[in-house]
């Protein structure tokens, strides 16, 4: 017996019990939901045998009864861990640009984020608009032993100077991820006001102020305070 004959006779055989072949898709639709906060919907379509097409007009709204075994397919489904859920590829984007902006190549950024260059290159292009958060916090990572240091890549300086991307001087550590912050082009006022401020935390600084006053005084992160201070220390 084939599939589809098999599939004939178990919905004959629901309707001489009493069991509707199709069910309200409600539960479907709110679980489908919660599943897309880590499973995309290519990796949805694979698991529960459908089409992804299919699954956004459950979730919807669109197709207000559903077939009994799609139902059950899509309850049976499990989420990924959190580390699989998708966050906005944004902060990720920034930081690369920062890095790229003091010469470090896409492969020496991959290596310190233990991923593939060509998905730092579809990453810092604009090309994904979300990531997985695993990778967002290996990116993080990689941004935090890479900042401190320069780059050998000419190219990474050019494409980051062609583009006004500002580096790791220019940023406070909450800014990557805001969306409401719009980075200044980089046409030298980035650097400038860089420069302007590590000669104001430098000046409150040499008055024994402590790193929150700073902080709160300059407008700016205690982190970026405090890593200001850090570099300064170890250019003395």
């Amino acid at each position: 017996m084939n599939e589809q004959s098999r599939k004939r006779k178990q919905r004959a055989l629901n309707l001489q019990r009493g069991i509707p072949n199709r069910v309200p898709a409600t539960e479907a639709a709110h679980h489908i939901a919660t599943l897309r906060s880590t499973m995309s919907w290519a990796e949805l379509a694979t698991a529960a045998g459908t089409s992804a097409c299919h699954l956004r007009r459950i979730a919807g709204g669109l197709e207000p009864r559903i077939n009994r075994g799609t139902h059950d397919k899509i309850l049976a489904l499990t989420a990924q861990p959190l580390g699989w859920r998708f966050v906005p590829a944004l902060g990720s984007r920034r930081r690369i640009h920062a890095l790229q902006a003091v010469g470090h190549s896409q492969c020496a950024i991959a290596e310190a984020a233990h991923t593939v260059q060509n998905r730092i290159h579809m990453v810092s292009a604009g090309k994904v608009q979300q990531v997985r958060l695993h990778f967002a916090d290996r990116i993080i990572a990689a941004y935090r032993a890479l900042a401190d240091s320069e780059g050998t890549s000419t190219r990474g300086r050019t494409t980051a100077a062609r583009n006004g991307w500002a580096g790791p001087a220019y940023w406070d550590d909450e800014d990557f991820d805001n969306p409401d912050f719009v980075p200044a082009v980089d046409d030298g006022s980035a650097r400038v006001l860089a420069s302007a401020r590590r000669v104001d935390i430098a000046h409150l600084a040499s008055f024994g102020i402590p790193d929150h006053d700073i902080a709160a005084r300059l407008g700016i992160s205690d982190s970026t305070v405090q890593q200001q201070i850090r570099d300064m220390r170890k250019a003395a």
